[in-house]
């Protein structure tokens, strides 16, 4: 990894889930070998001119029942009202390490402690991977896990790190892009057709709502209702929106007055959106776009979106 640390890059450094293990190849020892290897770990990237972030790790969704033993892996028949820390002292470690050689640290456990305990013992569960018995082909059994995230659950806690980021190292908010939904084709965004996004957009309060798409080919024909919010579409390198084998760069859903329902386009290219062409569904891309649609069109370009 060294070799690929750039000067002036951020490294984000998290350790300590399997660091408490008793395996001999996976054990580490807090306010000792666990410390030793963090200090390697930024003594390597401030060597090569980055910026070492340490967090400490994030809770395990442990709920024990109020007389039980608590349980590694936080897994019972039946569950209690408290969440139950399972990381001890090792999470003061990377606090510990960070204060020491003077670098950025982020308490990851508490922002997920305080969200998994507001959300409660049930709605909590939707962050994890908790899988019901008998509803895919791939886990018939179902499956309960209460340490790794799932796709829902990765999100709300990516979210929250990049407030805290930007708190802790102001220099990265200019790199914050926000979106209110994800496409992806490998299951790693919200939806998996562009137009499912689109549908979700419908009767929000928010007056523009952005998609992200990520990498792919999505054969489909998009089209937005008439109720829809202004919809800001951002293509990824790599993601393609054909429609009978023509590729659909750009859609502007019917309008009426100065009320205009829009698509716009963009393309990322090292983080920056960059504004494309307007054209009305169905449209003749020779003909001019309408001249409310221009004014949001050159609205978006002139703040930078």
């Amino acid at each position: 990894m060294l070799s690929k640390i750039h000067k002036g890059d951020y490294v984000f450094i998290q350790f300590g889930h399997n660091d408490e293990k008793s395996r001999v190849t996976l054990h580490t020892e807090s306010g000792s070998t666990f410390d030793d290897n963090l200090r390697r770990f930024v003594n390597g990237t401030c060597a090569k001119g980055g910026n070492p972030v340490l967090f400490n790790s994030i809770v395990r969704r442990n709920f024990p029942p109020p007389k039980g033993v608590t349980e590694i892996k936080g897994s019972y028949e039946k569950e209690g009202p408290v969440l139950v820390d399972t990381h001890g002292k090792y999470l003061e470690s990377p606090r510990r390490v960070a204060g020491e050689m003077n670098v950025s640290f982020i308490d990851l456990n508490k922002l997920i402690h305080d969200l998994v305990t507001g959300m409660g013992v049930e709605i909590s569960r939707k962050l994890f991977m908790w899988i019901p018995a008998g509803q895919y082909e791939f886990c018939p059994e179902g499956k309960i896990d209460n340490t790794h995230l799932n796709i829902y659950g990765g999100r709300i806690v990516a979210g929250l790190v990049v407030d805290a980021l930007m708190e802790e190292v102001p220099a990265l908010a200019k790199y914050v892009r926000r979106y209110d939904y994800v496409v992806a084709k490998d299951g790693s965004g919200d939806f998996f057709t562009v137009q499912e996004a689109v549908n979700a957009a419908v009767g929000g309060s928010k007056k523009t709502i952005s998609i992200l798409v990520r990498p792919g080919v999505y054969e489909e024909h998009v089209s937005m209702p008439e109720s829809s919010p202004r919809i800001e579409l951002v293509k990824q390198t790599g993601a393609d929106i054909r429609d009978n084998g023509f590729t659909q760069d750009v859609y502007v859903a019917p309008y009426k007055g100065d009320r205009v329902c829009a698509i716009s386009y963009h393309l990322i290219r090292t983080g920056v959106g960059t504004c494309t062409e307007q054209y009305p569904i169905g449209g003749d891309k020779s003909k001019s776009t309408p001249a409310s649609l221009d004014k949001w069109v050159e609205s978006l370009v002139n703040s930078g979106r």
